[in-house]
């Protein structure tokens, strides 16, 4: 597999993770 491919894979896997995070947060402070 292609290091390239991992690497993005990776970023968008964190930033999908970060996304729900945050929704979650905007839903439990409001």
């Amino acid at each position: 597999m292609n290091s390239k491919y991992i690497a993005v894979f990776a970023a968008f896997t964190s930033a999908c993770l970060y996304i729900l995070l945050s929704l979650r947060k905007i839903e439990i402070d409001s």
